[in-house]
């Protein structure tokens, strides 16, 4: 799984990172539950929605037919979401609805409504973008 850091990346390398299409995944009404003992709980320390999906699919490696190789990114300012290539949208979902779903209950459970829900929305603009412009440029478009 990939994390936009951004280090090492040639200007041609990054720009194609651009132009392929990014859906963003957002957690909305709380924030995510983890397995603790068997039990869903609130993490020790608050964990990012990136991270929570990798969880998830972490999970799930025991009915996985091969390892998966999503490219996840995040923005470190929006904890609650993060973006997925649009063609690995349906994987992604796939494999992660039987643990949100599992979390929801036990949330909804334990503390009622509103429950975590998940938003899936095309066309967000990239905030990698920003995060790109900044490392690359001045420096005769390599990464720095």
């Amino acid at each position: 799984m990939v994390n936009p850091d951004c280090a090492g990346y040639h200007a041609s390398e990054a720009e194609e990172k651009l132009e392929e299409e990014f859906v963003t995944i957002s957690c909305r009404h709380g924030g995510p539950l983890i397995l603790i003992d068997g039990e869903w709980s609130q993490p020790s320390e608050k964990i990012s929605f990136h991270e929570w999906i990798e969880y998830a699919l972490w999970m799930q490696r025991d009915v996985l037919d091969k390892p998966l190789n999503i490219r996840l990114r995040s923005d470190p300012l929006k904890s609650y979401s993060v973006q997925v290539p649009a063609s690995q949208l349906d994987l992604v979902m796939y494999y992660v609805q039987t643990p949100f779903e599992q979390m929801q209950a036990a949330y909804r459970k334990r503390y009622g409504r509103p429950v975590p829900s998940l938003r899936a929305k095309k066309g967000e603009p990239l905030f990698s973008q920003r995060v790109l412009r900044r490392h690359l440029g001045s420096r005769g478009g390599q990464a720095h």
